[in-house]
């Protein structure tokens, strides 16, 4: 089993930092550090690669059985009760799966789900008026929500706890 303890010390220290940078106002988005530490936490889940390139097309993880998957974080401020992800209606993408994980905004596991792909594009739904938006709902994904204590590698997952 993988001792994740200096990993659990490195990640609040950044978190603790993080927060003080927002306070100073250095710091403004989560959005990079989301995807990056979410991505990680699925690789790590599922015995997979990250893609080298950010701007991967189609899958962020390959695992170690094959699957490509299409990872998308969420980091929510208590205030924010939005339940979508922005998400491209391409069904000729070469991707198995969706899994999406929800993060309080510090950093505990909130939601995950994971859904087959195609399962997942005949969810995605054109939303906006001015400005046409391709988004899926976590209302309309709930049969694919994992509960947190089902996740694989639980201690891993603790870190997140």
């Amino acid at each position: 089993m993988k001792d994740y303890s200096l990993i659990n010390i490195h990640l609040k220290s950044y978190i603790e930092n993080w927060g003080n940078l927002k306070q100073v106002g250095i710091i403004r988005s989560k959005k990079d550090f989301t995807s990056q530490i979410g991505e990680w936490l699925v690789a790590e889940m599922f015995d997979g690669v990250i893609a080298e390139n950010h701007n991967q097309i189609d899958w962020d993880i390959r695992t170690s059985d094959g699957r490509q998957i299409q990872v998308k974080c969420h980091a929510k401020e208590k205030e924010n009760n939005n339940r979508f992800t922005y998400i491209k209606k391409n069904p000729t993408e070469r991707v198995d799966e969706l899994i999406i994980v929800v993060f309080t905004e510090d950093y505990k596991l909130k939601e995950f789900y994971q859904a087959p792909w195609e399962e997942a594009q005949a969810l995605i739904k054109i939303t906006g008026v001015t400005k046409k938006k391709e988004e899926i709902s976590w209302n309309d994904l709930k049969r694919f929500k994992i509960p947190i204590d089902k996740l694989p590698k639980l201690n891993l997952v603790a870190l997140f706890l």
